[in-house]
């Protein structure tokens, strides 16, 4: 079923705990870069704690319940833009009427980079986008669809019709007629460009408000409760940056590879690393998680994409002071990890010496446009050092102690690209100590490849589809994923 979503009309884009810690606690994250933002970080948990609202009911989106009209029409300025409060059903059907603008000269620098022109080509074009409102903080919403007729394309000069998806601001591979099947929920259309529009009607909509509802979340088992610290030596933590209102990402990963035998033993330990959100109830909601599955390490500010680093930072800091491992890895909330061949390949290098391991990259430069850009003041070198994809990384715990200590003596030195952090912070320590730089395209950095270590960009249905599949013996992707009844606990 489709669910909480917006009509909007952007220009498209080219090519395309509290269970172990919380504020107040020991908990690692306070650093350079985060001074002024503890203040306020505080101040939402204060506000969490406070919390008198049924957190198990929470809304979607801002604005909390809606009514479900069972249709829409809209016109001139509005029709740029439309939100379906309860989203799309089987049977729904959007409309765009609009005239076509003339061709308009734009500039292009892939094709000026080839040699083929400046750049400035002559394009007709629009785009119209079915959109999701769930985003973490920071984030742009994803384009379940995004189709973008070119009446005159800018490589070929004739028409073509282009499809693609974007998840987590990642766009995939563009299609030419053919779409992909979205695994996300559309709430949402979106026209842009070089289109008039008159007129936008949604007709046999939804009647009844999809909240977004903890309940149908996070399933309150014992069976997915984490073990409880043990004083004996393990062999590799886990820290797993998750967005604050990432529920369901976080019940699939207990649901699925933290079920690993390693853990669930006691060999391996696994934590999410959250920081706090600008929503007092989605905090609140999250304490209460925290509290039950005793998991989720709480770090003290608001959550924003230049405080990563932080969280990457706490991982080391509590991997060297909460729990004796000999190496941690590093992994995002849309990350599927093969615990068992990850430990395969981590004994299997010398003990002896330190260890960075990943899907490499060597002499990347910095973007100095666009909207990943960074500046010399940012990044005053010509190129990056050699550093690991942040989807699923491990270091040794010698190189995390480093870290630890001189983020305590305010000498390490923070850039808001965490796996650059982390590359720059190894190359320091092999400066001292010799490191094995070890490469694994198997730690994907797009999607999934067949016999992957780890798999990136998963939603919490494909987390249960590559559990399935690997659990029948066979560490492929692809999923065929199909929608569960209501409740299944794994709303997108």
């Amino acid at each position: 079923m489709m669910r909480d979503a917006a009509v909007k009309f952007p220009w498209p884009r080219r090519g395309a705990g509290s269970g172990d810690g919380g504020p107040g606690r020991r908990t690692p994250g306070r650093a350079e870069g985060g001074r002024g933002r503890g203040r306020s970080g505080a101040g939402a948990w204060e506000q969490a704690s406070a919390f008198a609202g049924d957190v198990d009911s929470i809304a979607s989106r801002d604005g909390g319940d809606a009514e479900c009209p069972g249709s829409l029409a809209l016109g001139g300025e509005a029709a740029t833009g439309a939100f379906l409060p309860c989203g799309l059903a089987a049977g729904s059907a959007v409309t765009v009427v609009g005239t076509p603008r003339a061709a308009r000269p734009e500039y292009v620098e892939a094709i000026e980079r080839s040699g083929k022109g400046n750049g400035t080509v002559m394009v007709a074009q629009f785009a119209v986008e079915l959109r999701g409102l769930r985003a973490a903080e920071g984030e742009e919403p994803p384009r379940i669809l995004h189709v973008n007729p070119r009446l005159r394309g800018d490589w070929s000069g004739r028409p073509v019709l282009e499809m693609n998806t974007c998840f987590r601001m990642q766009w995939g591979r563009a299609h030419r007629c053919d779409g992909i099947p979205s695994k996300d929920d559309t709430n949402g259309l979106a026209v842009t460009g070089g289109l008039d529009v008159h007129s936008v009607y949604a007709t046999a909509l939804p009647r009844t408000h999809p909240s977004f509802s903890l309940q149908k979340v996070l399933d309150m088992s014992d069976r997915w409760k984490a073990r409880p610290l043990q004083e004996e030596p393990i062999k590799l933590f886990i820290g797993i940056l998750s967005a604050t209102n990432h529920f369901a990402e976080r019940m699939a990963i207990r649901k699925t590879w933290m079920q690993f035998p390693a853990i669930q033993l006691g060999n391996v330990v696994a934590r999410f690393f959250v920081a706090l959100s600008h929503r007092k109830e989605i905090n609140a909601a999250l304490k209460k998680e925290a509290e039950y599955f005793g998991d989720i390490v709480i770090l003290p500010f608001i959550d924003r994409y230049e405080l990563v680093v932080l969280k990457t930072v706490a991982i080391c800091q509590y991997g060297v002071q909460n729990v004796t491992a000999e190496y941690i890895m590093k992994c995002d909330d849309d990350t599927f990890v093969r615990l068992d061949v990850v430990l395969q390949q981590v004994t299997s290098y010398d003990k002896n010496l330190p260890l960075y391991l990943g899907n490499l990259n060597l002499l990347h430069r910095p973007l100095r446009r666009g909207k990943w850009a960074v500046t010399y003041e940012e990044w005053p070198e010509a190129v990056y050092p050699p550093y690991a994809n942040g989807p699923g990384y491990v270091i040794s715990i010698d190189i995390a102690k480093d870290i630890a200590s001189r983020h305590a003596n305010q000498s390490l030195r923070l850039f808001k690209m965490e796996d650059v952090s982390m590359g720059m912070w190894v190359e320091d320590y092999n400066a001292t100590a010799p490191v094995q730089y070890i490469h694994s395209w198997r730690f994907c950095q797009f999607g999934c490849v067949n016999n992957y270590f780890t798999a990136h960009y998963q939603s919490p249905r494909q987390m249960m589809c590559l559990w399935e599949k690997l659990s029948a013996g066979r560490a492929q992707c692809f999923c065929t994923v199909t929608v569960p009844p209501s409740g299944d606990g794994l709303e997108d």
